[in-house]
């Protein structure tokens, strides 16, 4: 979660997955040491939740980055992430936003899915996977031609119709 005021679009989500895909194959080493809770608050690491700590607190510190308390993390280095996909982005209160992303096998489970879903599209509209939205675009014209042309159609046989009604009425 983070504070941002409007949607992400989906260049700066593409800059996001880029930055932190590039943190994480940086292999930085995550470290993590147990010190006293003042001398990691003037180490500037962060605390996230409303927990409560005790007099000891263990600082997960990766590279320049990021330093915060923190009880579960158990990488050597940020490669052992794997990549990062962000799957949504929303608002979850006023002003507040929300990445999900999947990271390491699940990423690129879900890649493969969208592959998948991609080539099936590909499959129905005749063309190669990387032209699809172009085909798409070009069906999306067509169908609203022959939208109009059968509307013109209707209306003509109304008109007929019409014209039959009124010369046949007594």
């Amino acid at each position: 979660d983070f504070t941002h005021p409007q949607s992400i679009t989906s260049d700066e989500i593409r800059m996001i997955e880029d930055k932190v895909n590039r943190y994480i194959l940086s292999c930085h080493e995550v470290k993590k040491e147990a010190m006293p809770i003042d001398k990691a608050k003037q180490s500037g690491a962060l605390a996230f939740f409303a927990e409560k700590y005790g007099d000891t607190v263990r600082v997960v510190s990766i590279g320049p980055f990021s330093k915060e308390f923190c009880g579960g993390t158990h990488l050597k280095l940020t490669g052992q992430v794997g990549p990062f996909k962000i799957v949504s982005e929303g608002a979850v209160a006023q002003g507040i936003r929300r990445i999900e992303a999947f990271t390491g096998m699940s990423a690129f489970e879900y890649l493969f899915m969208q592959e998948n879903a991609l080539k099936r599209v590909a499959t129905i509209v005749k063309s190669p996977m990387l032209e699809v939205s172009g085909q798409i675009e070009q069906l999306s014209r067509r169908v609203k031609e022959l939208e109009k042309d059968a509307e013109k159609m209707r209306l003509a046989v109304i008109g007929q119709d019409v014209d039959r009604m009124i010369q046949s009425a007594r």
